[in-house]
């Protein structure tokens, strides 16, 4: 005798392997979205990072008493700044410091830090990301 249809087992296999696979792709999107994310907001920070600080060292060129050239800590920023991009706020961190080269007594460190806070809080990937941007000038 032959069957008509299908098999209240076999139909609740084919159920079972389709939901399994739609989770599975549904978890790889959001795996995607979130690197997506993280790299768009790493362009971002680098792209500032390097815009602010040629505009920083470009603005004090001419100055030979600007905050740039009176400097001299690693690890104290003379200037801070904080902006929003998308859905993201920046905060950059301005360093200078003396390059220590006896060859060289002229040579300044001109360091910027850029920080933001990466995915929702409470969620798996949270926490603070940063990229940093580095320019040996000669002072004025």
């Amino acid at each position: 005798m032959g069957s008509k249809g299908y098999t209240l087992a076999e139909v609740l296999l084919a159920l079972a392997l389709a939901v399994v696979v739609v989770l599975t792709l549904v978890g790889l999107s959001l795996t995607a979205h979130t690197g997506n994310q993280k790299s768009s907001d790493l362009m971002a920070a680098q792209s500032l990072a390097h815009q602010w600080l040629e505009e920083e060292i470009y603005a004090a060129q001419g100055i030979p008493g600007a905050a740039i050239w009176a400097a001299n800590s690693e690890t104290n920023p003379y200037h801070e700044k904080r902006t929003m991009v998308g859905h993201s706020e920046y905060l950059a961190a301005f360093y200078s410091s003396d390059v220590t080269d006896p060859g060289m007594p002229s040579l300044k460190k001109c360091h910027l830090r850029v920080s933001w806070w990466n995915g929702a809080e409470g969620r798996p990937g949270y926490g603070r990301l940063y990229t940093e941007a580095t320019r040996y000038v000669s002072k004025p």
